[in-house]
Order: C-alpha cells, then structure tokens, then sequence
C-alpha cells in the first residue's frame, strides 16, 4: 500500500516553527512497508506536503504493531530512525 494523508495527522499546533513536533499516522500496511525507504515522502514535499521536517517524531500504528519514529528529511527524502517499539 501507500502512505495516506488522510490518516496523518500533527498531535498539535506549533506556534514556534524551529520545534520539533509530533504527528499520529495509522496504517494498515506493516512495519516493514512503513519503515522502508520514501514512504512518507509526500509528507515532507515542500509543494503541498504536510510539513515533515528534520527531528519531528511519528507516532505509527502499523498492523503489526506500534512504533515511534524519529525524521530526519534531507532534499524532500524522509529517512526514519525507530525510537520506541511496542508490541
């Protein structure tokens, strides 16, 4: 599957745009499709993305389990780097 839009969604609003924020996704895909290369790129697509950046965390529900993910995002590339796993 793909990444969804509709189910990515910030935890909050952030005044101060330097801070690193928090979003929930939820997924019907698993954690090794969601963890893989490029699938929350559209999110960090400076044209209309979702506003993605460098040390936003994701909170990840996956049909395997849930995760928290650290971004990092460089040229509108997202690479994750799990921070917390439950099971």
């Amino acid at each position: 599957m793909a990444f969804s839009p509709s189910t990515f969604l910030p935890l909050s609003a952030q005044a101060n745009s330097n801070a690193s924020r928090a979003f929930v996704y939820n997924s019907g895909d698993n954690t090794a499709t969601v963890g893989g290369a490029n699938y929350f790129d559209a999110a960090a697509d400076p044209a209309g993305g979702l506003g993605l950046k460098t040390d936003d965390y994701i909170f990840c529900t996956q049909s395997d389990g849930t995760d928290v993910y650290q971004v990092s995002v460089s040229a509108g590339v997202v690479t994750l780097a799990l921070s917390v796993a439950f099971s």
